[in-house]
C-alpha cells in the first residue's frame, strides 16, 4: 500500500482495515472440545499428520514424529524411526508439538472458518 497511501487514510479507514485483519485471524481460534474432535476424529486431519511425518518442514515433521512417539509409547506399540528422547520438560514440548500441528491444519481453512463465525454472530 506505501506509505504516501497509508497517510491520505482517516482514522476510521485505517481501524477498519485493522479490524479487518484481527477478525480474519478468528479462524484461527478452535474450543477445546473443536481441538478434541480434530485430534480423535478427524480423519483428513490424521492424513495431515502422516503427511507431516514426510514433509521438508524441519518443525513440522519434528513435531509429527514427537507425537508418534509418545502415541506409540503410550499405546504399548513398537516404536519406529528415529528414537525421540522424552527429558523432563517433554509435556511442555509435547504442548508445543501440538499446538503447531493443530495450527498448522487449520490455517489453511480458517479464513472460511472467520466467514462462519462472523455468519454464526449475525443470526443472534
Amino acid at each position: 500500500m506505501g506509505r504516501k497511501r497509508v497517510k491520505e487514510l482517516s482514522a476510521s479507514d485505517l481501524w477498519l482495515l485493522l479490524e479487518c485483519a484481527y477478525f480474519h485471524d478468528t479462524g484461527m481460534a478452535l474450543s477445546n472440545e473443536e481441538i478434541r474432535e480434530l485430534w480423535t476424529g478427524n480423519n483428513e486431519f490424521k492424513s495431515f499428520l502422516y503427511t507431516a511425518m514426510e514433509t521438508n518442514d524441519f518443525d513440522k515433521k519434528q513435531a509429527a514424529l514427537y507425537y508418534k512417539q509418545m502415541n506409540d509409547l503410550l499405546a504399548g506399540r513398537k516404536l519406529s524411526g528415529p528414537k525421540i528422547e522424552f527429558p523432563l520438560d517433554w509435556p511442555v514440548e509435547m504442548e508445543k508439538n501440538i499446538t503447531l500441528l493443530t495450527g498448522e491444519f487449520i490455517r489453511k481453512n480458517h479464513p472460511q472458518k472467520a466467514r462462519e463465525n462472523m455468519e454464526s454472530m449475525s443470526v443472534q
